[in-house]
Parts: structure tokens; sequence; C-alpha cells
């Protein structure tokens, strides 16, 4: 019987103990993981200096720990609380590269889990006023344009006292037609000898220069002055690349050059890189190149401009050119209003100019009322230099080339051509006109008459040497070959054996010009 009672005494001891380490044994009761929730989304689109609020919803029954944002701790939270609601103000710094920016936010509670959410902030453009970066209309420090903003020529711009005014690819700059500064009527961007522009675009992603109201389908010849450069001798104005100024120029008074203003104008730019440039549509003049300029313009197209495609001018001004295209099509009555008569290209004041590879189209041969000229070198040049090589002048209601009375004489004494005289026209192709292919004195006709020249005259027809060129079309659709190469001139010309402005690669194409009717050239 004792026996008995020391074995139950023994189990009852072993059942107490079992309950007692059971007891002992009891954890907390366990918590859910920590959750981080964004009240209004978790993304925006935020301009540069500009500031997006999001809003955080914080939950945690271990209680919070910490909060960070891309590793950085966010003020305001409490410690230890369960449940949080917090507005977290993000501010996007100047600097900001444009495009995603992530925001990973972290929550961490007193177990050391961790809850992370990412809030994506896209840096994106913004509108932008030029005068905002100018000191009464003028930039003097270096001011960079991207192609993510959008720019408002709201005034006239001066680039001057040291001022770089950078341009990168892709920008477009809208010329304002209204809200201008009292005494202003036009928008206009100036690059003063003190100052430079580097704007270099490319094929696919060319520099704009526009007017604000192609957002509206409105735009107009005339909506806004253009571009002027001016240089000296020893000044560097930049560069100019891959661009297209649209809608500019003033057209003056009928009968007077009182306002006229060319969309773009070089004034005694000595260095400047300017190449691969259109001018559309301007009111006036598509460049004007004068005031003893020098520089080598190459890969320029004048479209539609109501009065000369290139203007050369002024004794100091000695530059070349190749691979120019002048294509005025549609406007039937181009006149240069000081004269009555107009042309495509004219050379005068004895401007010492050598040109090759240019394409000259007119509006057609039979246009009513026109007295459009292809080339006109005027008497005023016979001081001056005026040489022509490797072009073709087309589709004109008036004359193909005009040289003035004055021109010196460029045969020897025995009828022999004589290549370095001035004017020199030479290897070239003229047809389809409605008068004279070649007007001017018994010394100027000698480039008609004598086959040394080169020269390819046909009146009526279009000759099948033209290669497909037509009113609607500059690029032929063979390389029209040439005995003559211009890179024996010298540099900056480069080897171009052909007739024209394009050979067998047309650099038009690709998306950087337009097309007479508007459209971009694919």
């Amino acid at each position: 019987m004792n026996k008995l009672k020391v074995i139950l005494s023994l189990c009852l001891i072993t059942m107490l103990t079992v309950v007692v380490i059971s007891c002992g044994d009891d954890e907390e009761p366990e918590t859910l993981p920590p959750v981080l929730n964004f009240s209004g989304g978790n993304a925006a689109n935020v301009e540069r200096n500009a500031s997006v609020t999001i809003g955080l919803s914080l939950t945690a029954q271990a209680g919070i720990k910490s909060l960070t944002v891309n590793g950085t701790p966010v003020a305001g939270v409490t410690v230890g609380s369960t449940t949080q609601t917090l507005d977290y103000q993000y501010t996007v710094a100047s600097t900001a590269a444009f495009g995603p920016l992530p925001l990973e936010f972290a929550l961490t509670d007193n177990k050391d889990r961790i809850a992370s959410s990412t809030f994506t902030v896209t840096v994106i453009g913004s509108t932008i006023n030029l005068s905002s970066l100018a000191t009464d209309g003028v930039i003097s420090t270096a001011v960079t344009l991207e192609k993510q903003n959008t720019y408002y020529l709201d005034r006239r711009i001066s680039i001057a006292n040291g001022g770089i005014l950078t341009i990168n690819p892709g920008t477009v700059i809208y010329a304002k037609t209204t809200g201008l500064p009292a005494g202003e009527t036009l928008a206009r961007l100036l690059i003063e000898t003190s100052g430079k522009i580097v704007a270099n675009g490319s094929v696919a992603e060319p520099i704009v220069f526009t007017s604000e109201k192609i957002l509206t389908n409105n735009a107009a010849p005339g909506d806004w002055e253009g571009l002027r450069v001016n240089g000296s001798a020893g000044t560097d104005q930049g560069s100019l690349r891959y661009a297209r100024i649209e809608f500019a120029g003033i057209g003056g008074p009928s009968g007077t050059s009182a306002g006229q203003e060319a969309a773009v104008r070089l004034n005694g730019v000595t260095a400047f890189v300017f190449e691969f440039v259109q001018v559309f549509r301007s009111a006036y003049e598509g460049i004007l190149y004068r005031s003893g300029t020098t520089i080598h313009i190459k890969n320029i197209i004048a479209t539609n401009c109501e009065g000369r495609g290139f203007h050369f001018r002024d004794a100091a001004s000695q530059g070349t050119g190749q691979f120019l295209i002048v294509h005025p099509r549609n406007l039937v009555n181009l006149q240069a209003a000081e004269t009555g008569e107009g042309s495509a290209i004219d050379i005068r004041q004895s401007t010492n100019v050598n040109l090759a590879n240019i394409t000259i189209l007119g509006p057609g041969r039979v246009v009513e009322g026109s007295t459009m000229d292809g080339i006109r070198v005027w008497s005023d040049v016979s001081s001056g230099s005026a040489r022509i090589f490797n072009s073709l002048i087309a589709f004109f209601p008036d004359d193909g080339v005009r040289i003035d009375p004055s021109a010196a004489t460029a045969v020897d004494g025995d009828g022999n051509p004589v290549f370095t005289a001035t004017p020199m026209f030479a290897f070239n192709h003229i047809f389809q006109l409605g008068d004279e292919m070649l007007r001017g004195n018994a010394n100027a006709q000698v480039f008609a008459t004598n086959a040394g020249f080169g020269n390819t005259l046909t009146q009526d027809a279009t000759p099948a040497v033209s290669a497909g060129i037509t009113v609607d079309s500059y690029v032929p659709s063979a390389t029209i070959t040439s005995t003559n190469n211009p890179s024996s001139l010298g540099a900056p010309f480069v080897s171009a054996a052909y007739v024209g402005a394009i050979g067998a690669t047309d650099w038009t194409a690709g998306g950087w010009a337009k097309n007479p009717n508007g459209n971009i050239r694919p």
C-alpha cells in the first residue's frame, strides 16, 4: 500500500513538472510583418526644382523601428507606434537627369522585418522663356538648352559679354508672336562678337527654330525675325549644324528695301561652323552673307523663301560655299523689292565668293508675271570674284544666269578659257528657262559659246543628263558626273566630281530637313 502511494506521488510530481515546464515555454502571440502603402499612387511626373508630396501608410504590429528612402532615414516617424500616416515631400534637383528616378522606401519593424516599395518620380521638361535666362535681354553666362524642355524666344535675345548658348540635339525653340516687350515687334536671336552659340544637332535630332504658331497649324513667313550672327577678325562665334530655321525674315514694303531682313544674317563672321542648315519659308531672303564674312558654308538648303535663297554682298566678303540648294517651289513672283527683279542667288558689291555643287530650281519655266532668275552676278562685282562651278540651274521663268555687262573677260587673246579670271562660270548645267539661259555682254557670253568652259545649256527641254531632276525634286536618280572636280580649287572644297548639290548620297534625307510642302524628308 505504501509502495502504491509512492508511485502515485511520483506520477503526480512528474505531471506537475510537465505542466510547469509547459507553462514556462509559452511564446508571445505572433505578429504580422510590416506593411507600407502609398495613399495616392506610386508614380508622378515632376519638373526640375519642383516638389511632389508622397502619402505613406505605415503598419507594424511589432512596432515601427525605422523608415528610410534610398537608405536615408525619413524624419517625422513615430518609433514604436503600430500605425502611422505620413506625407513625404520630395524636391527634384535642378541638375537631375531627365527620366525615371526611383525612390525606394523601406519600413523596418522591431523584429527587423522589412517592407519595401518603390515610388517612381519621372523628371520631365519645363516650359521656359529665354528672357528668364537673360538680363535685360542679354545672356552673358553659359546657358544650355535641352530637348526635354519647351523654350520660347519671347523677345529679342542677345548672346554677348562672354555668354555661350549651347543647344542640345533635338531642342525646339518657339518664337513668340505676341506679348513681346514694348518697342519690340518681332523676336530675334542675336549672337554678338563677344558671344557664342554651340548648336550641333544631328540627322535624327535636328535643332529647330520656328514660330509658336506651328503649334496651332497657322505659322507663316515673317512670324519672327530670325538668327543674326555678328563676327569680326579673331572671334569665334561657334557652330550651327543640323538645324532648321522656319517662318522667319522680314519682307519690306513693295519697291523699297526698308525693314527687310533675311532669316539668317552672317555679318563679318570669320570663324563659325555653318553646315547642314535649312531655312524654310523666310519672308525675305534665306541667308545674307555680308560685311566681311569669310567662312565656308556647306550643305545648306533655302526652301520657299520669298526673296533670294542666298545673297552674297560687300567687298570684304571672301567666303566659299559647297553643296547649296535653293528650292523656291510654288512661289509665283519672287522679286527683290529694291530692284523689281528677283533671283534665287545674288552676288554683288565686289564680293569674292567661290561656289561649287549648287542646285537651284525655280517655280517653273512658264510662270505668268514672274521675272525670276537663277543666279545674278551684278555689275558691281567687277572688282571682285564670283566663281561658280559644277552647278545645276533649271525651271526659271526668266534667265538662268545673268552676268551684268561690266564682267571681265574670261578668255585669252586666242579665245581660250582663262579659269583664273573673274567672274567664272564653268562646268554647269542650265535647262528649261523661259528667257535667256546665260544673259550678259560678249565677255559673259563666252561661258555659253566656248565649249572649253564645259557648260551644258538646254533652253526648252529637260535633258536626259538631268537624271530625273524636276521642279518638285532636287534629288537626281543617278549621279550627274562632271569632268571637273571642285577639290581642285583647294581647301575647304572637297571632292565632288558631279553637277549639282547631291551625288550618290542624299544628305538632305534622314529626318532633319523639310520638303516644300512642310513634310519632313524621310
